[in-house]
């Protein structure tokens, strides 16, 4: 679920208020006489008047990945009761190739996509390369930032999540294009080329 700044995420009452509620509901539930629902009635508004409540607000929007306890749960001092995920500084590690890391820069753009969202991309950048490669995987962390907006059902988002990336390295609105199959890869000179067949090949 989602949650908006200022907005309250629970209710921590006081032992002392608690216990003090409790006493008085349970006198007014016993009283047999006018007199004793009457002073009964008198401390449960009593009680009421005086509790003591404090509120737990959102300090940003955010999103609740995880709640900790349940309602009615005694916390003590020091518990956690939420984990919240901030979205605005929700990023995308994604490994790119050794080999394809010089052609990244910051603040390319980006597509991002999840196995849970298969038909839908989320808009990216490029806003940071790590100075180290993996040596077992041979790949080098490079954080993308989500250009997320509202209609893009950035509130389904999660931590954690895996997905894939395409990072656009270039672009050219007047380009030729041509089918896959007939780009050949040259891989010891990392160059690529396209054949053409015509009737005199």
């Amino acid at each position: 679920a989602s949650v908006k700044s200022g907005q309250t995420l629970a209710v921590i009452r006081a032992r002392d208020s608690q216990a003090a509620l409790a006493g008085a509901r349970r006198l007014l539930a016993n009283a047999t006489t006018g007199r004793q629902r009457n002073d009964a009635q008198r401390a449960l508004d009593i009680a009421k008047a005086t509790e003591q409540r404090v509120p737990i607000v959102a300090t940003q929007d955010a999103m609740v990945a995880e709640r900790l306890v349940s309602a009615g749960q005694t916390v003590a001092e020091g518990d956690s009761l939420l984990r919240l995920v901030d979205l605005s500084t929700l990023g995308f590690i994604a490994d790119v190739p050794l080999r394809d890391i010089a052609s990244v820069k910051i603040r390319q753009a980006c597509r991002i996509r999840f196995p849970s969202f298969p038909h839908h991309f989320y808009a990216g950048h490029v806003s940071g390369i790590a100075p180290r490669t993996d040596p077992g995987s041979q790949t080098v962390p490079v954080r993308i930032d989500f250009d997320v907006q509202p209609r893009d059902a950035r509130y389904a988002l999660r931590d954690a999540m895996r997905g894939t990336v395409a990072i656009i390295i270039s672009q050219h609105d007047a380009a030729v294009l041509v089918p896959k199959q007939a780009v050949l890869r040259d891989d010891a000179t990392m160059t690529y080329h396209v054949f053409t067949i015509s009737a005199d090949s």
